[in-house]
C-alpha cells in the first residue's frame, strides 16, 4: 500500500520546499511563439563532423528530504560548463552548459520508481540571463506578497531555449520556492537555498567563461 501511495505522489506532486509535498496548480506554460535552438545544441546534433566536448566538473543541488517519506529519494538538479568544437577548429566551438533535471523516486523490491532523467543545454549567453534571473527573484521576494484584492497568483520566470524553466512564487502552504521544469519532470528548491542554486550556476558560468 505505501509503495502504491508513493507512485501516486510521484505522478502528481512536486516534492521538496522544506519537508513538504508541494502540488503546483497553474495553468501550463505556453509555448514561445518561435522556439529557436541553442547553438550548442545544434551543433552536439552534427554528424558530418568530430566534435570535441569538454564536460566541466558539475554541481549539484538536491531538493529537502521529506523525513515523513523515509523511502522518498529527492530530486536534484545538475548545473555544469560544456565547451564543445569541431577537431581541429577551436574557434569554430561553442560555449555553454547543461541543466540536468533528476525527478524524486524510491526503490521497492530492488526495482527503482521515479529518477526519471532531462537535461537541457544553455548557449553562454542563456547561462548569463538565467543568473540574472535568479539574481532578480533574490531581490524581488516582496513582489509575490499577495494583498488582499489583488492577484490570487503572482510568479517570475526564466525560460530558455531549450524549453527549461526557472519559476519563483509561493507555493500552496505559502512558502517562496524555486521551481526548476523541463518537460514534465520538476525540482523544488526553497527559497531560503537560493544562494546555493545560484552559486551551482555560477560556477558553470565561470568555467564556461575560461575557455574563451
Amino acid at each position: 500500500m505505501k509503495v502504491a501511495w508513493l507512485a501516486m505522489l510521484l505522478c502528481t506532486s512536486v516534492v521538496g520546499c522544506s519537508g513538504q509535498v508541494q502540488t503546483k496548480d497553474l495553468e501550463p506554460k505556453p509555448e514561445p511563439a518561435s522556439k529557436s535552438e541553442p547553438t550548442i545544441r545544434k551543433l552536439l546534433s552534427r554528424t558530418d563532423l568530430v566534435l570535441v566536448k569538454n564536460f566541466y566538473t558539475p554541481v549539484t543541488v538536491r531538493e529537502d528530504k521529506d523525513a515523513r517519506l523515509a523511502e522518498l529519494i529527492p530530486g536534484q538538479v545538475e548545473i555544469g560548463a560544456l565547451w564543445v568544437y569541431p577537431s581541429g577548429s577551436r574557434s569554430q566551438g561553442d560555449r555553454g552548459g547543461s541543466v540536468e533535471l533528476t525527478a524524486a523516486g524510491y526503490f521497492a523490491d530492488g526495482i527503482s520508481h521515479g529518477f526519471d532523467k532531462v537535461t537541457a543545454y544553455l548557449d553562454l549567453d542563456e547561462l548569463k540571463d538565467f543568473d540574472s534571473a535568479l539574481t532578480y527573484f533574490e531581490s524581488s521576494q516582496q513582489v509575490w506578497n499577495i494583498s488582499n484584492g489583488g492577484p490570487k497568483h503572482v510568479e517570475s520566470d526564466f525560460l530558455s531555449k531549450d524549453g527549461f524553466s526557472a519559476s519563483a512564487f509561493r507555493a500552496s502552504d505559502d512558502k517562496p520556492i524555486i521551481y526548476l521544469s523541463d518537460e514534465n519532470i520538476g525540482v523544488t528548491i526553497p527559497f531560503s537555498r537560493i544562494g546555493e542554486l545560484h552559486s551551482a550556476l555560477r560556477t558553470a558560468v565561470q568555467a564556461a567563461q575560461s575557455e574563451q
